[in-house]
């Protein structure tokens, strides 16, 4: 009988298709599931909800605060009071866009 050699080639391979055919399944299972999966997923996606509506809010409203910032920095020599103003400034324009 011949001796036996592992070929690292061959061996990757074989590590590749396995890590394919398990992600192909865990796929499949969670098609299948998707009933069962959103209902408990669910409680915990409308917790979180608020907390992602406002990081998207205050992401969309960093723009206008920083440039605000930038232009009230000059005649306000204390910063943590400019930017306070310049996020009271940008609710109120966001506000008045609203009413």
């Amino acid at each position: 009988m011949l001796p036996f050699k592992p070929n690292k080639k061959y061996n990757l391979i074989a590590l590749y298709s396995a890590a394919v055919c398990a992600i192909a399944i865990t796929v499949a299972l969670l098609v299948f599931n998707i009933g069962a999966i959103s209902a408990a997923v669910a409680p915990f996606f409308s917790a979180l909800s608020p907390l992602l509506i406002g990081a998207i809010f205050a992401y969309l409203m960093r723009p206008l605060v920083n440039r605000i910032d930038r232009l009230l920095r000059r005649p306000i020599k204390r910063a943590a009071l400019s930017r306070f103003l310049s996020i009271l400034l940008t609710y109120l324009i966001i506000g008045a866009a609203f009413f």
